[in-house]
């Protein structure tokens, strides 16, 4: 009867494993990194939208993106159970940390369309201050090392269909090490030095702190920071896993 049970379950789990052959289209794991990179993909996407000098509208991705953050995270969680055989086993942890980034990044993202925005979501308009800011070389030059940061990390994530001992070849290009957060720095001096000349920060009384033109500058320059962050911490995760 033992005999019979366990050779009853062998021919079980091959039935099952030669099924999921068949009918499965890709493992988990793959579907999880296409849905990652679709959702960074996206993120860039409206990132250089938001901070295109020549457009005069805001995207508001936030919904799509919230979609697509949701769908790489219920792929990961069926990665989790793949069959993982000669390959190393799956990151759970790490990719969890990856998606509690990319969520916190899209609250920045939020945040940054929200505040560039002028008047209601359906118009769309960006604000006349930010139109006039994005002509700015200095302020190009800020959202753009942000942008090539959020690039940067977007390549390490490859580290999640990576299944062998080796040393992933990314880990060894220069953006995984550049100090994008230092460039950042300088360039954002640099702006707030010109601002601040061009009398961009002289107080007004608009009665409202969201009409004030300094905590809308500040509002957009602390987001910019904080996808910084967040990015940093995506990449520490990687790299130390």
């Amino acid at each position: 009867a033992t005999y019979d049970a366990i050779v009853t379950t062998i021919i079980a789990v091959f039935l099952i494993l030669l099924m999921d052959s068949i009918f499965s289209r890709k493992r988990a794991s793959d579907m999880t990194h296409e849905a990652l990179q679709d959702t960074w993909n996206f993120l860039l996407v409206s990132l250089k939208k938001d901070f295109n000098p020549k457009a005069n509208s805001v995207p508001l991705c936030k919904g799509d993106l919230l979609a697509k953050i949701e769908r790489t995270n219920t792929w990961g969680r069926e990665a989790y159970f793949e069959p993982r055989y000669w390959r190393t086993p799956w990151q759970d942890r790490t990719f969890d940390s990856a998606i509690i980034g990319t969520r916190n990044i899209r609250y920045d993202v939020s945040n940054i369309e929200g505040t560039l925005l002028d008047g209601t979501q359906e118009s769309a308009r960006k604000r006349p201050l930010f139109v006039k800011l994005q002509q700015q070389e200095d302020f190009q030059q800020m959202t753009s090392i942000v942008i090539q940061k959020v690039a940067s990390v977007q390549k390490l994530l490859y580290f999640f269909v990576h299944e062998t001992p080796e040393r992933m070849q990314e880990f060894d290009e220069p953006d995984a090490t550049r100090e994008f957060r230092y460039e950042e720095l300088i360039a954002m001096r640099a702006f707030l030095k010109q601002s601040n000349a061009a009398g961009i920060f002289t107080p007004q009384d608009t009665g409202s702190l969201t009409d004030d033109v300094s905590c809308q500058v500040c509002t957009v320059l602390a987001s910019l920071n904080a996808i910084m962050f967040n990015c940093r911490q995506i990449q520490h995760a990687i790299m130390q896993s």
